[in-house]
């Protein structure tokens, strides 16, 4: 579950080309992160 949260802090605090790094990295879809 820290695992998850860090990801999820990571992506809040990062940019939007930021963000499209982090989803690639970790093989997820933008779709996946809901508010």
């Amino acid at each position: 579950m820290k695992y998850k949260l860090a990801i999820l802090d990571e992506y809040d605090r990062a940019d939007r080309t930021e963000r499209g790094a982090i989803l690639r990295r970790e093989n997820l879809y933008s779709s996946l992160l809901t508010e």
